[in-house]
């Protein structure tokens, strides 16, 4: 599925959730109508928040529990029917070797294959034209308002300057705010002084409570879900309650004395009510009839009124922007559940090889096995275990499985968004996001596959039979600390140092390392030391010809800052500032010791000698070592080939 039909799906899956809000928001206002309208205007913005974002927070007051369909995953399921229609995937049965797998999915299911991807091009083809619709929809209101707001401004171009912001025309029927960074408010020629002093008091609640900026974000979002239907009654019903809502604030300040003349002057303008219904950017008097009865009927509102009115908002925010409480399901359900997946796809009574693995990752359907919502390919192995206590402290979920190869062990991780995630993330549930096979000895590791770019490697056999001992071929001048009255030296080869990079940290005897959690990495609480990124990532550092121009390190509890660039006799270098969380929330939760240091700091030199070469690392820690000795020993670091 391409990248525009997943976000087209996703559209009409809010569309789906939007619609659900939009009906709540206008029961809840029909209950309301006899209140101020400053009330139902504050209902608006609940469907504002829901169009703007996704709300991933479950609650058992959600009004998504009382639908048997969890319409926030609706579409999800659509899509995994589209990459189904065009994907077969079948697990290979017991005792299947990986070789006669592989061979059968190219043999005898390839007819299948051809008929399922045949019938799926209609359903590829019908959500592209609908998403081409939905585009030019979009272009043609905003064309449309591009064109009403010119013919609005060459209206008022001889408008005279009365005061302040306030102009005057002979042009228009009816007064109006246009423009948004520098709003104006336009008036017709000779308005009695009383009649002008509360249409103005009018406009100038409108700039007060920034509705010129509140107008244009509806407008917006009415050109982004045009199609649907509900979202048209919802913004002219928010412009009305919009005027009313003014209309009551110069009932407010002037006193119902002025209700007549008041509503004499809105009957005047009604002439003009379609003027600028569709010009964003300009407030113009509209829905007349609609507006004088609610004048003419207002009263002040009782102190009972506000407490109700503002209950009410209150509740339907909390049932609006919340998702519906997933319940872990029963024994017999499960069982039912987990028969069933059975019956879709053949019983997974199988294990995953090293043979097995160079094999899809050599194959042509390579991308079938990480497609959207393909974890349950994974997890069907017997040998492949998922992590659970991993995604606690994690966006993602994480499946490993232990692999040997020629007397090495290897570790296979498999890194998925899970169903509480992917939604916050604007992810797939299910799907993969990246795939890693490391070396058990000494913590080398391959890239085979991230959502981003597709598979990685194509040919794993290099890696299978490469090694490194980091601390024979990277040498340096030696470390001292005005800070540590000890020898410092290189301490054993440890594995991921940082996020892909593997090397020696330093030692020393009068070095105390502080506390930290269990997923803290040794080098957020080691003293320093000196590694080798083995597989440089195309995200991970930029060149500008040969000099390397920018380094990422990724993480989730870390920061960084740039701080220098270097260059010494061999290597490109830049330095940075970088601070890691020692603990993560789930540690803290665990320990009532509140002296704790909860991060560190240290200064990082990246290395490299130009595009396609290894990166080499040095960190020192903060406390012990100053920007400049760490620049000093960076630009002394040497290779012994």
């Amino acid at each position: 599925m391409s990248v525009f039909q997943e976000k087209f799906i996703d559209f009409l899956q809010n569309n789906m959730v939007v619609a659900v809000v939009i009906l709540a928001v206008l029961v809840v206002r029909f209950l309301l109508r006899k209140l101020p309208k400053k009330y139902s205007y504050f209902l608006w913005c609940i469907i504002g928040l829901r169009m703007l974002f996704q709300f991933n927070i479950q609650s058992v007051f959600s009004l998504f529990n009382f639908f048997p369909i969890d319409v926030t995953s609706t579409t999800n399921q659509a899509a995994a029917a589209i990459n189904s229609s065009n994907e077969m995937v079948t697990p290979p049965a017991t005792g299947s070797t990986g070789a006669g797998w592989i061979a059968g999915n190219t043999g005898a299911s390839g007819l299948n294959t051809a008929n399922m991807s045949a019938s799926g091009n209609v359903t590829d083809s019908t959500m592209i034209i609908l998403g081409l619709i939905w585009i030019a929809g979009m272009a043609a209101l905003l064309l449309y308002h591009m064109r009403s707001y010119i013919h609005l401004k060459k209206q008022v171009r001889n408008a005279v300057l009365l005061r302040n912001n306030i102009y005057e025309c002979d042009a228009i029927t009816t007064p109006f705010i246009l423009g948004f960074l520098s709003p104006k408010i336009y008036i017709p020629f000779r308005l009695e002084e009383e009649e002008q002093r509360y249409i103005l008091a009018h406009e100038a609640y409108h700039l007060k409570r920034k509705d010129h900026f509140f107008k244009l974000l509806a407008f917006l979002l009415l050109i982004i879900y045009w199609i649907n239907p509900l979202v048209w009654i919802a913004y002219f019903c928010f412009v009305r309650d919009q005027e009313m809502s003014c209309d009551e604030a110069v009932l407010l300040t002037f006193g119902n004395g002025i209700k007549q003349a008041y509503s004499t002057s809105l009957l005047s303008f009604a002439t003009g009510k379609r003027q600028h219904m569709f010009v964003p950017l300009a407030f113009g008097e509209s829905d007349a009839a609609k507006r004088i009865k609610h004048v003419l009927n207002f009263k002040k509102p009782h102190t009972w009124a506000a407490v109700v009115a503002i209950l009410a908002i209150v509740a339907i925010a909390v049932t609006c922007l919340t998702s519906r409480k997933e319940t872990a399901p029963d024994a017999n359900s499960k069982i039912a559940t987990e028969s069933s997946e059975i019956e879709q796809s053949e019983p997974a009574d199988h294990t995953l090889t090293m043979e097995l693995l160079q094999q899809l990752v050599r194959a042509d359907d390579w991308k079938s096995k990480v497609s959207d919502g393909k974890i349950d390919y994974w997890a069907a192995f017997d040998n492949v275990t998922e992590d659970k206590e991993f995604h606690e402290d994690s966006l993602t979920g994480l499946y490993r499985c232990r692999l040997s190869h020629g007397g090495i062990p290897y570790e296979l991780q498999v890194y998925y968004w899970p169903e509480s995630t992917a939604r916050q993330y604007d992810e797939v549930p299910d799907c993969i996001d990246s795939i890693f096979l490391c070396n058990g000895n000494n913590g080398d590791s391959i890239r085979l596959y991230t959502n981003e770019s597709g598979p990685i490697v194509t040919d794993i056999d290099e890696f299978l039979t490469r090694t490194y001992d980091i601390t024979k071929s990277i040498s340096f001048d030696e470390i001292r600390s005005t800070e540590l009255s000890g020898t410092i030296t290189l301490g054993d080869y440890t594995t991921d140092l940082f996020n892909g990079f593997s090397g020696s940290p330093l030692v020393c005897d009068q070095y105390q390392e502080p506390q930290h959690g269990d997923s803290a990495s040794p080098a957020s609480y080691s003293l320093g030391g000196i590694g080798e990124w083995k597989e440089p990532e195309e995200w991970a550092f930029t060149y500008n010809g040969e000099e390397l121009s920018s380094a990422t390190l990724w993480g989730n509890h870390m920061s960084q800052e740039e701080i220098a660039s270097f260059r010494s006799d061999s290597f490109y270098g830049l330095l940075y500032q970088y601070d890691f969380d020692l603990y993560t929330a789930a540690d803290l939760d665990e320990t009532s010791d509140s002296n704790l240091q909860t991060n560190s700091q240290y200064w990082v030199a990246y290395l490299s000698a130009g595009p396609g070469e290894p990166v080499y690392v040095l960190y020192l820690n903060s406390d012990y070592f100053t920007r400049e000795e760490t620049l000093q020993w960076a630009k002394s670091v040497t290779i012994t080939l």
